[in-house]
């Protein structure tokens, strides 16, 4: 199914860039502001910046009551407020990957730390993927302050209560 909204942690209603195809980094201008078209120049395929309204959405509205097995989100570094605006939907999900940054929210004074920890206390252990499919554990204690490293990654997180993916990740996990 696809929806033509964007996704945050409040519902409203926003400007969005329309980009040239191809083009996939772009961001929700602040709620009630006009987007900065200087931003976005050379972005346009050519032709003049041109801004459409979107619904912005969140994703416990968008998937109320829905059971998830596998979330993933890759919103150009809009990771975190996503989540914020999905905690319920975050909480029925198994398994849980997303984008960690310099773009978006990650670039503003949300940090991974803070991020990893609320996903900990949600029941989740997350792990930062590197190269080579290796794992790092950020949670239960293991976070270090290296991890902050504003470089394109992905964090996998997985429910305590989902043995079967919880062993394969920890398995695999550099401690």
């Amino acid at each position: 199914m696809l929806h033509r909204l964007a996704l945050a942690e409040k519902r409203s209603v926003a400007s969005f860039p329309s980009l040239a195809a191809g083009e996939e980094v772009g961001a929700v201008c602040p709620a009630g502001e006009a987007c900065e078209a200087a931003a976005f120049e050379g972005r346009f395929g050519g032709d003049a910046p041109a801004f459409e309204s979107v619904t912005v959405e969140t994703l416990d509205a968008l998937l109320p009551g829905a059971t998830v097995d596998f979330l993933l989100l890759d919103v150009e570094g809009y990771d975190p407020l996503v989540l914020a605006g999905g905690r319920e939907t975050v909480a029925r999900a198994r398994f849980l990957e997303f984008e960690y940054h310099f773009r978006g929210a990650w670039a503003e004074d949300v940090t991974l730390e803070r991020t990893a920890a609320d996903l900990d206390a949600a029941g989740f252990d997350c792990y930062l993927q590197g190269a080579h499919s290796a794992l790092w554990r950020l949670s239960r204690g293991c976070f270090h302050a290296a991890f902050e490293l504003r470089a394109w990654s992905n964090v996998a997180c997985v429910r305590r209560d989902e043995p079967a993916w919880a062993a394969i990740l920890d398995e695999r996990a550099v401690y």
